[in-house]
């Protein structure tokens, strides 16, 4: 099962983007748990991470993020081109 876990400002205000991105997931067939942080407790969530996102509201925080988890292709995106645009492609096979 893949981890994605997504940083916003307080960890409370994607939920409506989690439950989308969890609907699309099983839709397709796609094991994943999505969970959302608030951006101060990054380094900590995202150590566990499979894959990591950044809500556009702390897209100023990819930067630090980045350098946390040098180890991860991070980046942003509008909430509604998430799914369509391919996050999934930053997981490696195997």
């Amino acid at each position: 099962m893949v981890r994605i876990v997504l940083f916003c400002n307080a960890g409370m205000s994607t939920s409506l983007l989690i439950n989308k991105m969890l609907t699309q997931a099983a839709t397709e067939g796609f094991a994943c748990t999505v969970d959302a942080f608030a951006t101060a407790n990054a380094a900590e969530e995202g150590k566990n991470a499979d894959v990591i996102l950044l809500g556009p509201q702390v897209r100023h925080e990819l930067k630090r993020i980045r350098g946390l988890f040098s180890r991860y292709p991070c980046g942003t995106n509008r909430y509604d081109g998430i799914w369509k645009n391919g996050w999934r492609s930053c997981i490696k096979s195997g």
